[in-house]
């Protein structure tokens, strides 16, 4: 796939406030794995489609947070208390429903876990909120707070029956990358053993000029519009992306997602973001657990981390061309020094009276840290830069992002 998923920033925070103390680094224990936590994540909404619920478990906290998968549970998720859908492991601690289904507005769902252990746990009822229709989603030439100029992402939207009022936003952004020094011809290490060390070129069969890289939001974006006498969205920064990023160089496309929540849902996402603050999550955290609406049923006192969200959604894409944002402006600088240098030697000067039998240039062809430019035209001796080479992410986007356009992709 062309965006990968992984455990949500939701949860990365929801672990750490329950493991971490407010002031110093957790310790782990060893701790049997039938009593390791239960981590949910799920979010089912309106769209049709086959609906998924992760599951993974955890006893430990550390700098790298790696939940192992909780596996072979049975999963449902129940309409309105009487018709229920059954979500079938399809990888491991991923749960999908066996057919696609949306959530419908006003109708109330609950969310059914029994771990592989035979611990239960059920989740609150939560009623599916009335969907909101995004109105739109603009690119600006803009400042940000610090004046810093850039590209400012807006969205507008406005439910005339006032009953959306909490809203949560997330993107993902998909951008162009065009190498600035590819070459169509490359470097071939014809013979890479000593005394005979050999490097041509020849012709560049890969794609590596035109690439394309790929973001997602991370933080955890919401508005409410109840303290307000309309429940409309007026211009609600969703991104802003400085003016010298090389992301928006060529061609930039970004999704938003507006989901609609409970209002319960919208509170306990702020409390969430508040107890935040500006610490590192993986070590340090502010006092309290953050109760979500998951609970045991086998143990009353067991924590559990995560939240069972029933969201309505709609989605908005637009795109943008640098030119058409800054007409007549430069483009923004690449995303790394392209600088076009004297190429490692071929031999070290004195390698052979010292013992050395490897070649700067293959070295560094191998690691791939320089990309080929041209000749040397004043090249004559074997102790010499033979070529002029730039850093490869100069002359191969793939370094940057991926060679394949994403199915969406329009020019």
């Amino acid at each position: 796939m062309f965006f990968g998923r992984k455990i949500s920033r939701l949860l990365f925070s929801m672990l750490c406030l329950l493991l971490l103390s407010c002031v110093e680094e957790f310790v782990p224990e060893n701790t049997p794995s039938e009593n390791q936590l239960l981590v949910v994540d799920a979010l089912v909404t309106n769209e049709v489609k086959k609906q998924q619920v992760r599951l993974w478990k955890t006893a430990n906290i550390g700098p790298e947070i790696e939940p192992v998968p909780e596996t072979g549970a049975h999963v449902e998720i129940v309409e309105n208390e009487s018709n229920t859908f059954v979500l079938n492991e399809i990888a491991p601690g991923i749960y999908e429903s066996e057919r696609a289904w949306g959530v419908q507005s006003q109708q109330t769902y609950r969310l059914y876990i029994t771990r592989s252990n035979g611990r239960s746990y059920q989740s609150n009822n939560v009623t599916a909120p009335q969907p909101s229709i995004i109105e739109e989603v603009q690119a600006v030439a803009a400042n940000d707070d610090q004046g810093e100029r850039g590209m400012a992402i807006l969205v507008s939207s406005n439910d005339p029956s006032q009953n959306s009022k909490f809203y949560r936003y997330e993107y993902s952004e998909a951008y162009k990358i065009i190498a600035p020094e590819w070459s169509p011809f490359e470097f071939d290490v014809i013979n890479r053993e000593y005394p005979n060390y050999e490097v041509g070129i020849k012709l560049n069969e890969n794609n590596e000029e035109i690439c394309y890289g790929a973001g997602r939001s991370k933080d955890i974006l919401q508005f409410s519009t109840s303290s307000l006498s309309e429940d409309r969205v007026v211009d609600y920064p969703v991104r802003f992306i400085p003016q010298s990023s090389y992301t928006i160089s060529h061609r930039y496309t970004i999704e938003v997602s507006q989901y609609v929540q409970t209002p319960d849902a919208y509170t306990f996402s702020e409390q969430l973001k508040e107890q935040e603050g500006g610490q590192s999550l993986l070590s340090t955290v502010q006092p309290g657990f953050l109760q979500g609406n998951v609970r045991s049923e086998t143990d009353k006192n067991e924590r559990v981390v995560g939240y069972f969200d029933v969201s309505t959604v709609d989605r908005q894409r637009i795109w943008v061309n640098y030119a058409e944002l800054f007409p007549g402006e430069a483009l923004p600088p690449y995303a790394v020094n392209c600088q076009v240098v004297l190429s490692p030697p071929l031999f070290s000067l004195g390698a052979h009276q010292m013992g050395v039998q490897t070649s700067p240039l293959i070295e560094a062809i191998d690691a791939h840290t320089i990309t080929y430019v041209a000749e040397n035209s004043e090249f004559n001796d074997i102790h010499e830069p033979p070529f002029y080479v730039v850093k490869s992410e100069c002359g191969d986007c793939r370094l940057l992002g991926s060679e394949f356009k994403p199915d969406f992709w329009i020019e």
